[in-house]
C-alpha cells in the first residue's frame, strides 16, 4: 500500500545570502526521497519563517492538521531542523 506524503521546505530568513540550504535544493532532496521510497506526493509547502518560537508558522500548523486528519502519512523534509527548532513544535510533531 502506498503511503501519502507532503513536502515541507522552510527558509528561515528573508536574506538569500544567509540561507544555508536553498528552497530549490530542499525541494530537490525531498523529491528524491519521495521517489526513492515510492511515496504518493499529495502536496508541497514552502514557508519563510523562523522556527525558533512556536505558533509563528501557519503553514506548519496546516501540515500538522493534515496529519491529524489522516490525509497524509509522512511529512518529507530535507533535514529535521526545517520542521522545528523549539520544544513545543517538536512535541507536536511527536
Amino acid at each position: 500500500m502506498h503511503k501519502k506524503a507532503i513536502i515541507y521546505c522552510r527558509k528561515s530568513t528573508d536574506r538569500d545570502d544567509k540561507q544555508q540550504n536553498s528552497l530549490e535544493s530542499q525541494m530537490n532532496a525531498c523529491m528524491r526521497t519521495i521517489e526513492k521510497n515510492q511515496l504518493i506526493l499529495v502536496d508541497s509547502f514552502i514557508e519563510s519563517a523562523s522556527a525558533k518560537k512556536s505558533g509563528k508558522r501557519p503553514i506548519f500548523e496546516t501540515l500538522l492538521s493534515l496529519c491529524k486528519k489522516g490525509k497524509v502519512d509522512y511529512i518529507v523534509v530535507d533535514e529535521a531542523s526545517r520542521l522545528s527548532r523549539n520544544n513545543t513544535d517538536s512535541a507536536k510533531i511527536l
